[in-house]
This record gives structure tokens, sequence and C-alpha cells, in this order.
């Protein structure tokens, strides 16, 4: 009898929603997305927001070196953070801020830098959600992201 192979499950995928506005406008947008984890939505949010916030030119094929930064901004477990947030904003909104001006030097690490602070500037994050479809209801999230404990299988 041949030995049985054990059926590996795939990781679950769960629904985040993002609720932010850009460049201070009075109406906010909302982008979905299904992730692995809080984290990887948060890159993907990055991801697409750099596409439709800059020109291409900006960003030049490092979209995803500069979505990991965005995200590193994002994330408690970072032993280095670059920047500081604005402790002033209300509780309900968060907003990564720089005290440094934009960067417009043509040296890729500090373009990389410079792209990830005005996106930091121009996005205000009012709502990032996780979708429980047992309870069927949306739970909030908060920013900065706290450390991922992995599950014990």
């Amino acid at each position: 009898m041949p030995p049985k192979k054990t059926k590996q499950k795939e990781p679950e995928l769960y629904e985040y929603r993002f609720s932010f506005k850009v460049d201070e406008r009075s109406t906010f947008g909302q982008r979905h997305y299904l992730a692995h984890n809080a984290r990887d939505a948060l890159g993907m949010f990055a991801y697409a927001m750099l596409k439709s916030l800059f020109d291409q030119k900006v960003y030049q094929d490092q979209e995803f070196i500069i979505a990991k930064e965005f995200v590193k901004i994002h994330d408690t477990t970072v032993r280095s953070p670059k920047f500081e947030l604005d402790d002033h904003l209300p509780s309900h909104s968060y907003k990564a801020t720089s005290d440094k001006p934009v960067s417009k030097s043509e040296d890729s690490p500090d373009k990389i830098k410079g792209v990830v602070e005005e996106m930091a500037q121009r996005l205000e994050i009012i709502k990032f959600e996780e979708f429980n479809r047992w309870a069927n209801r949306w739970y909030p999230l908060r920013l900065p992201l706290e450390e991922i404990k992995e599950e014990d299988a």
C-alpha cells in the first residue's frame, strides 16, 4: 500500500479594507484586498497607491522596493524606524510623517526614500479593517502594525 500523502492546506486569505484620503481632500476613497495577513494587505495598498499617485518615471521599476519601504513605516517590528509618527493626529486617523524634505536626488536610495516620504505625506489612512467572514463583520486594525504571531498547527 503506497504511503499517504499529507495534503498541505493553503494559507488562508483574509479580506482587508482601507479607507483613506489623498492630498488632504475632503472625500475619502476605499480599497479592498485579499491577503494572507495585514502586512501583505498594506504592501498591496502601497503598491496600488504608488501606481495611482505617481508617474512611472518617478519610480522607474522600483515599485516593489518603494512599497516595502512604505510598509516599514507602519510596522512596529522594524527595529530602526526611519520616520516618526505625528502624535497630534486624532485617534481615528493615522498618518506617518517625516520632518525631512522630499529628496530630488537622482541617487537611487535617496530617490526611493523621497518617493516613500512623499507617499506618507500625501496619504492618510482613516480606517484599516479586516473582515471576519464567520461573524460577517469588519474589525478595525491599529496602525502601526503590531507583530504578527504565527499560529501553531
